[in-house]
Protein backbone atom coordinates (compact mmCIF):
# COMPACT_ATOMS: atom_id res chain seq x y z
CA UNK A 1 0.00 0.00 0.00
CA UNK A 2 1.52 3.53 -0.77
CA UNK A 3 1.70 6.02 1.49
CA UNK A 4 -0.13 9.38 0.31
CA UNK A 5 2.11 12.70 0.96
CA UNK A 6 0.11 13.92 3.82
CA UNK A 7 0.58 10.52 6.06
CA UNK A 8 4.63 10.59 4.36
CA UNK A 9 4.73 14.25 6.48
CA UNK A 10 2.84 13.15 9.30
CA UNK A 11 5.57 9.91 9.69
CA UNK A 12 8.74 11.66 8.98
CA UNK A 13 7.70 14.46 11.62
CA UNK A 14 6.64 11.73 14.13
CA UNK A 15 10.30 10.09 13.31
CA UNK A 16 11.99 13.81 13.74
CA UNK A 17 10.19 14.51 17.13
CA UNK A 18 11.42 11.12 18.26
CA UNK A 19 14.69 11.67 17.52
CA UNK A 20 14.89 15.31 18.78
CA UNK A 21 13.46 14.13 21.87
CA UNK A 22 16.47 11.48 22.46
CA UNK A 23 18.45 13.85 21.76
CA UNK A 24 16.99 16.17 24.76
CA UNK A 25 17.41 13.03 27.06
CA UNK A 26 20.21 11.67 26.51
CA UNK A 27 22.63 15.48 26.52
CA UNK A 28 23.41 14.79 30.56
CA UNK A 29 25.11 11.30 29.77
CA UNK A 30 27.04 12.65 26.53
CA UNK A 31 24.99 10.23 23.95
CA UNK A 32 21.46 9.98 22.70
CA UNK A 33 20.53 7.02 24.35
CA UNK A 34 21.57 9.12 27.57
CA UNK A 35 18.33 8.48 29.01
CA UNK A 36 18.47 4.82 29.69
CA UNK A 37 21.58 4.89 31.41
CA UNK A 38 21.71 4.43 35.24
CA UNK A 39 23.75 7.20 36.66
CA UNK A 40 26.70 5.82 38.15
CA UNK A 41 26.83 2.67 36.52
CA UNK A 42 29.02 3.28 33.14
CA UNK A 43 32.51 3.37 34.83
CA UNK A 44 33.08 4.66 31.91
CA UNK A 45 35.67 8.23 32.46
CA UNK A 46 33.35 10.20 30.02
CA UNK A 47 30.14 8.82 31.72
CA UNK A 48 31.25 9.33 35.11
CA UNK A 49 32.08 12.77 33.97
CA UNK A 50 28.82 13.52 32.83
CA UNK A 51 27.13 12.12 36.05
CA UNK A 52 29.24 14.23 38.29
CA UNK A 53 28.47 17.59 36.49
CA UNK A 54 25.00 16.94 36.56
CA UNK A 55 25.23 15.92 40.29
CA UNK A 56 26.84 19.62 40.72
CA UNK A 57 24.31 21.15 39.03
CA UNK A 58 21.22 19.38 40.99
CA UNK A 59 23.22 20.27 44.09
CA UNK A 60 23.84 16.55 44.97
CA UNK A 61 26.95 17.42 46.39
CA UNK A 62 27.94 14.44 47.67
CA UNK A 63 27.04 11.85 44.92
CA UNK A 64 28.79 14.32 42.97
CA UNK A 65 32.06 13.62 45.22
CA UNK A 66 31.67 10.17 44.80
CA UNK A 67 32.03 9.98 41.27
CA UNK A 68 34.92 12.35 40.95
CA UNK A 69 36.49 10.23 43.19
CA UNK A 70 35.83 6.58 41.22
CA UNK A 71 37.51 9.15 38.43
CA UNK A 72 40.75 9.80 40.27
CA UNK A 73 41.07 6.75 41.29
CA UNK A 74 42.32 5.20 38.38
CA UNK A 75 43.26 8.78 36.51
CA UNK A 76 44.32 10.99 39.40
CA UNK A 77 45.37 13.34 37.12
CA UNK A 78 42.28 14.07 35.80
CA UNK A 79 42.07 18.45 35.91
CA UNK A 80 38.17 17.70 34.83
CA UNK A 81 37.96 15.31 38.04
CA UNK A 82 39.93 17.25 40.49
CA UNK A 83 38.22 20.63 39.81
CA UNK A 84 34.91 19.02 39.63
CA UNK A 85 36.23 17.49 43.52
CA UNK A 86 36.71 20.56 44.97
CA UNK A 87 33.43 22.33 43.61
CA UNK A 88 31.84 19.06 45.15
CA UNK A 89 33.31 19.73 48.34
CA UNK A 90 32.86 23.29 48.50
CA UNK A 91 28.92 22.87 47.74
CA UNK A 92 29.03 20.37 50.87
CA UNK A 93 30.54 23.46 53.24
CA UNK A 94 27.96 25.76 51.62
CA UNK A 95 30.29 27.53 49.51
CA UNK A 96 29.79 28.32 45.91
CA UNK A 97 32.72 28.51 43.22
CA UNK A 98 30.89 30.20 40.25
CA UNK A 99 29.51 32.78 43.02
CA UNK A 100 32.94 33.74 44.19
CA UNK A 101 34.62 34.14 41.32
CA UNK A 102 31.07 36.10 40.25
CA UNK A 103 31.64 37.68 43.27
CA UNK A 104 35.61 39.09 43.19
CA UNK A 105 35.02 40.14 39.11
CA UNK A 106 31.97 41.91 39.44
CA UNK A 107 31.64 43.59 43.14
CA UNK A 108 33.80 46.07 44.67
CA UNK A 109 34.10 46.38 48.74
CA UNK A 110 32.93 50.68 47.64
CA UNK A 111 29.38 48.92 47.38
CA UNK A 112 29.75 47.24 50.98
CA UNK A 113 30.07 44.24 49.62
CA UNK A 114 32.39 41.66 51.16
CA UNK A 115 34.79 40.05 48.24
CA UNK A 116 35.56 36.57 50.27
CA UNK A 117 32.79 35.09 52.39
CA UNK A 118 32.36 35.45 55.98
CA UNK A 119 33.87 33.07 57.91
CA UNK A 120 30.96 32.84 60.26
CA UNK A 121 29.11 31.51 57.22
CA UNK A 122 31.72 28.44 57.05
CA UNK A 123 32.20 26.43 60.10
CA UNK A 124 31.34 23.15 57.73
CA UNK A 125 33.89 23.93 55.37
CA UNK A 126 36.46 23.27 58.00
CA UNK A 127 37.03 19.57 57.46
CA UNK A 128 37.09 19.49 53.84
CA UNK A 129 38.77 22.98 53.28
CA UNK A 130 42.52 20.90 52.76
CA UNK A 131 41.31 18.73 50.17
CA UNK A 132 39.49 21.08 48.10
CA UNK A 133 43.27 23.31 48.32
CA UNK A 134 44.51 19.59 47.39
CA UNK A 135 42.99 19.50 44.23
CA UNK A 136 43.42 22.65 43.13
CA UNK A 137 47.11 23.05 43.54
CA UNK A 138 47.37 19.74 41.67
CA UNK A 139 45.76 21.88 38.25
CA UNK A 140 47.41 25.18 39.29
CA UNK A 141 50.94 23.93 40.13
CA UNK A 142 50.80 22.04 36.16
CA UNK A 143 50.84 18.46 37.83
CA UNK A 144 47.38 17.33 36.20
CA UNK A 145 46.84 16.27 32.72
CA UNK A 146 46.43 19.74 31.24
CA UNK A 147 43.06 19.55 30.16
CA UNK A 148 42.27 22.63 32.54
CA UNK A 149 45.40 25.05 31.96
CA UNK A 150 47.70 25.85 35.19
CA UNK A 151 46.80 29.64 34.78
CA UNK A 152 42.97 29.06 34.34
CA UNK A 153 41.26 32.14 35.69
CA UNK A 154 38.58 30.21 37.73
CA UNK A 155 41.33 27.57 39.20
CA UNK A 156 43.37 30.33 40.42
CA UNK A 157 40.75 32.66 41.48
CA UNK A 158 39.14 30.09 43.89
CA UNK A 159 41.96 28.36 44.75
CA UNK A 160 43.61 31.87 46.50
CA UNK A 161 40.23 32.65 48.28
CA UNK A 162 39.64 28.94 49.60
CA UNK A 163 43.95 29.33 51.00
CA UNK A 164 42.54 32.94 52.90
CA UNK A 165 39.73 30.69 54.50
CA UNK A 166 41.53 28.09 55.19
CA UNK A 167 44.29 30.05 56.76
CA UNK A 168 41.73 31.97 58.92
CA UNK A 169 39.69 29.24 60.24
CA UNK A 170 42.65 27.70 60.91
CA UNK A 171 43.62 30.27 63.67
CA UNK A 172 39.95 30.34 65.06
CA UNK A 173 40.33 27.03 66.18
CA UNK A 174 43.74 26.87 68.28
CA UNK A 175 43.14 24.47 70.41
CA UNK A 176 42.83 21.56 67.11
CA UNK A 177 39.61 20.03 68.22
CA UNK A 178 37.64 20.62 64.69
CA UNK A 179 35.72 23.64 66.58
CA UNK A 180 35.93 26.86 65.78
CA UNK A 181 35.55 29.63 68.21
CA UNK A 182 35.59 26.88 70.94
CA UNK A 183 35.20 27.82 74.34
CA UNK A 184 39.44 27.07 74.67
CA UNK A 185 39.92 28.89 71.56
CA UNK A 186 41.92 31.84 71.44
CA UNK A 187 42.19 34.23 68.31
CA UNK A 188 38.49 35.85 67.09
CA UNK A 189 38.41 37.14 63.20
CA UNK A 190 35.86 39.87 61.77
CA UNK A 191 34.54 40.10 58.54
CA UNK A 192 37.85 42.69 57.22
CA UNK A 193 40.61 39.65 58.80
CA UNK A 194 41.35 42.00 61.58
CA UNK A 195 42.65 39.41 63.96
CA UNK A 196 42.24 40.14 67.95
CA UNK A 197 42.86 38.27 71.33
CA UNK A 198 40.38 36.64 74.03
CA UNK A 199 43.05 36.91 76.68
CA UNK A 200 46.30 39.67 77.00
CA UNK A 201 48.80 38.26 75.11
CA UNK A 202 50.96 38.68 78.10
CA UNK A 203 49.31 36.97 79.89
CA UNK A 204 48.84 33.40 77.35
CA UNK A 205 50.67 30.70 78.80
CA UNK A 206 53.81 29.15 76.72
CA UNK A 207 51.79 26.61 75.51
CA UNK A 208 48.73 29.05 74.25
CA UNK A 209 51.64 30.88 72.71
CA UNK A 210 53.14 27.95 70.58
CA UNK A 211 49.68 26.65 69.88
CA UNK A 212 48.60 30.24 68.39
CA UNK A 213 52.15 30.72 66.68
CA UNK A 214 52.09 27.30 64.66
CA UNK A 215 48.74 28.41 63.43
CA UNK A 216 49.62 31.98 62.40
CA UNK A 217 52.98 30.70 60.65
CA UNK A 218 50.59 28.13 58.78
CA UNK A 219 48.47 30.92 57.96
CA UNK A 220 51.06 33.37 56.70
CA UNK A 221 52.27 30.87 54.37
CA UNK A 222 48.76 29.93 53.05
CA UNK A 223 48.30 34.11 52.47
CA UNK A 224 51.67 35.19 50.91
CA UNK A 225 53.56 31.89 50.52
CA UNK A 226 56.79 29.96 52.32
CA UNK A 227 59.45 31.63 50.36
CA UNK A 228 58.51 35.39 51.01
CA UNK A 229 57.38 34.07 54.52
CA UNK A 230 60.79 33.42 55.21
CA UNK A 231 62.44 36.43 53.19
CA UNK A 232 60.53 38.77 55.81
CA UNK A 233 60.48 37.47 58.31
CA UNK A 234 63.93 35.98 58.96
CA UNK A 235 65.46 32.99 60.63
CA UNK A 236 62.59 32.74 63.30
CA UNK A 237 60.02 31.51 60.77
CA UNK A 238 59.80 27.43 60.64
CA UNK A 239 57.24 27.18 57.84
CA UNK A 240 56.76 25.16 54.88
CA UNK A 241 59.28 27.73 52.12
CA UNK A 242 57.88 25.31 48.93
CA UNK A 243 54.25 26.40 49.18
CA UNK A 244 52.74 29.27 47.52
CA UNK A 245 50.39 31.35 48.98
CA UNK A 246 46.86 32.78 47.70
CA UNK A 247 48.57 36.09 46.83
CA UNK A 248 50.51 33.86 44.62
CA UNK A 249 47.26 32.38 42.84
CA UNK A 250 45.31 35.80 43.02
CA UNK A 251 48.39 37.37 41.33
CA UNK A 252 48.08 34.57 38.43
CA UNK A 253 44.31 35.35 38.10
CA UNK A 254 44.82 38.73 37.60
CA UNK A 255 47.14 38.36 34.89
CA UNK A 256 44.56 36.10 32.68
CA UNK A 257 43.70 36.79 29.47
CA UNK A 258 40.16 36.41 30.60
CA UNK A 259 40.08 38.61 33.40
CA UNK A 260 37.28 40.94 32.27
CA UNK A 261 37.61 43.61 35.25
CA UNK A 262 40.86 44.03 37.32
CA UNK A 263 39.70 46.29 39.58
CA UNK A 264 37.68 44.05 42.06
CA UNK A 265 40.62 41.62 41.80
CA UNK A 266 43.00 43.68 42.92
CA UNK A 267 41.19 45.06 45.94
CA UNK A 268 40.45 41.09 47.26
CA UNK A 269 44.34 41.10 46.82
CA UNK A 270 44.44 44.17 48.51
CA UNK A 271 42.44 42.58 51.65
CA UNK A 272 44.30 39.47 51.47
CA UNK A 273 47.59 41.38 51.91
CA UNK A 274 45.78 43.31 54.61
CA UNK A 275 45.58 40.14 56.61
CA UNK A 276 49.40 39.14 56.72
CA UNK A 277 50.15 43.38 56.96
CA UNK A 278 47.38 46.13 58.07
CA UNK A 279 48.92 49.45 58.86
CA UNK A 280 45.13 51.03 59.70
CA UNK A 281 44.67 48.15 62.41
CA UNK A 282 43.50 49.00 65.64
CA UNK A 283 45.43 49.17 69.05
CA UNK A 284 43.97 46.08 70.01
CA UNK A 285 43.63 44.57 66.74
CA UNK A 286 46.60 42.27 64.97
CA UNK A 287 47.56 41.25 61.54
CA UNK A 288 49.44 37.72 60.90
CA UNK A 289 52.92 39.42 60.56
CA UNK A 290 52.28 41.75 64.00
CA UNK A 291 51.31 38.39 65.97
CA UNK A 292 53.47 36.55 64.57
CA UNK A 293 56.30 38.83 66.05
CA UNK A 294 54.48 39.16 69.43
CA UNK A 295 54.25 36.11 70.06
CA UNK A 296 57.71 35.70 69.10
CA UNK A 297 59.26 38.14 71.45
Amino acid sequence: MKLDKFNFKKIFYFIFLLFLVLIILGCDNGNIFGWTHNKGSNKDTAALLADGDRALRDKDYKKAERYYREILERDPNNSLALYGLAQALAGQSGLDFNSIVTNILNTSTSHGEPLIPNLSDLQRMYGSSQAMIDALEQIASGHADGSIKSNDLDVNANLGVALVINAALGLLDTDRDGQMNGPNDLVNIDDKYNITLNKDINQLTDGEKTAILAQVEQAIVDIIGGNKAAAILGPGFSGDTSEKGALNYLETACNSDDLPNKDAINETRDLVENFFQNSNKQADEYDLKSLWFALKN
